[in-house]
């Protein structure tokens, strides 16, 4: 992953990283090797990253 130039590192936010706990834990729940939810769980992560200007690419094990 890179960053895209000149974006820098976004500042922390408590009430959006409680969102991205909520998201994982709640939303998507279980997130065992291989399962619907570990997919979920990586193409959210994945998306949340592109937000912030990164390009992320899943990997297949």
């Amino acid at each position: 992953m890179t960053p895209t130039p000149g974006l820098g590192s976004p500042q922390f936010e408590s009430a959006r990283a409680l969102q991205h706990v909520h998201a994982l834990s709640v939303d998507i729940g279980i997130r065992a090797a291989g399962t619907d939810g570990e997919k979920r769980a990586a193409n959210y992560i994945r998306d949340e990253l592109a937000k912030y200007g990164y390009d992320a690419a899943l990997q297949q094990f």
